[in-house]
This record gives structure tokens, C-alpha cells and sequence, in this order.
């Protein structure tokens, strides 16, 4: 199945409609199709938090701001099921200022 095929099935796109707004505040509606498909291209997900510094460079970029504790605090970072997921707030709002033009 594609990723663009997954966001057609209802069950999915609703349960990731609450993930984007409970562990990212990241209000979508279930019906604004484009909005989801870039949400979705906005996340990542890692094996361990040292994997997501390393290869976002979000500790040499961000030092003060690297902690765990922020990342979770700020939805920038969620631990999932043993994964991290990071939503990529940089690409979503440069998405959304073309978006809103």
C-alpha cells in the first residue's frame, strides 16, 4: 500500500488526525486532505533519541534546547511505542505560509 493510499482509509486517518493534535498540537481535520498528506511528510521517526540528534542535527543546531524533556514538553518529540517521532514544525509552517498565500 502507498503512503498516499494509506490516508484514504478512514480508521488511519483519524487516528492520526488525534496523534498530530494530542502529541504534536497539530490541529487538522479529518477532511483536509492536503494539510494531512504534508503533516504526514512532516514526521519522522527514529530508534533511539541519539539517532534522532545525529541525523537532525538538532543538538549541534539547538544545544541549549536538546534536552528530552523540552523536545516532549514542546511536541517538537514524542516517544511512540519505543520510537521517537519528531514532526518537523520548520517544514510544516514553511508549508503552510505558501499554503495561506
Amino acid at each position: 500500500m502507498q503512503k498516499e493510499e494509506i490516508l484514504d482509509l478512514t480508521l488511519i486517518r483519524y487516528g492520526f488526525v488525534r496523534l498530530l493534535k494530542r502529541e504534536f498540537a497539530v490541529y487538522i481535520g479529518e477532511e483536509e486532505r492536503e494539510k494531512l498528506e504534508q503533516a504526514w511528510k512532516c514526521i519522522q521517526v527514529f530508534d533511539t533519541w541519539e539517532s534522532f540528534q545525529e541525523e537532525t542535527g538538532w543538538a549541534k543546531d539547538n544545544p541549549e534546547l536538546c534536552g528530552r524533556e523540552y523536545l516532549e514538553q514542546n511536541h517538537i518529540c514524542r516517544e511512540i511505542y519505543g520510537r521517537i517521532c519528531y514532526f518537523s514544525r520548520d517544514q510544516w509552517e514553511e508549508w503552510m505560509s505558501g499554503f495561506c498565500d
